[in-house]
């Protein structure tokens, strides 16, 4: 079964940080079929039926910690599959030295040292969020590697030389590293009550 028809909505808690609407800012820019629903305006129960009800696939809660942590919820509504990643590592595409945008081209994804059930579980839920149909034209890829429950994120174009013998990778960013926290069954009851 294809992905063509990924759609995700983001959601925050509520009055996001101005890091948080960054990196949101960011997410949208990678994934552009996307939508940020304000808490604020409306009930986390009433999004998750409204996102039901219009067949998207997945749905980030964006959290901040006390202390600052952010946590990423994604829940995979079609299997009803939730992974927590805590962000520990986050440059916005604005602050990459010599960044280049990106173009409307759906980018390869690339996945390294996805093993185990564990990375394998990973690597179904991360594909989940991005269509499986590249357009090679773009010559973007989306880099995923998977290290001692850290996955490392980073967003390319590729370059070829005039002689067509050389490549070089030109950053177009974000950039970010996750941390496994945590996988389990079924949606959180805790986004039905308020």
């Amino acid at each position: 079964m294809g992905r063509e028809n990924i759609k995700t909505g983001i959601i925050t808690s509520k009055n996001p940080s101005k890091k948080i609407l960054l990196l949101i800012k960011d997410l949208l820019y990678i994934m552009p079929h996307s939508i940020f629903f304000k808490k604020k305006i409306n009930k986390l129960r009433d999004i998750i039926s409204y996102l039901k009800m219009h067949k998207y696939t997945n749905f980030l809660f964006i959290k901040e910690e006390k202390k600052g942590s952010i946590f990423i919820w994604q829940i995979q509504i079609q299997i009803k599959i939730t992974v927590i990643y805590k962000i520990i590592y986050f440059i916005p595409k604005k602050n990459i030295l010599n960044n280049c945008s990106r173009s409307c081209h759906s980018p390869e994804i690339i996945f390294k040292n996805f093993k185990g059930n564990l990375g394998k579980s990973l690597c179904f839920l991360l594909k989940s969020l991005f269509s499986d149909y590249p357009n090679f034209k773009g010559r973007q890829t989306f880099s995923f590697f998977f290290r001692r429950n850290l996955i490392f994120f980073r967003f390319h174009r590729y370059i070829f030389s005039s002689s067509s013998n050389d490549v070089k990778l030109q950053e177009i960013g974000p950039r970010f590293t996750l941390h496994f926290y945590k996988i389990f069954k079924n949606i959180p009851k805790i986004f039905f009550g308020e």
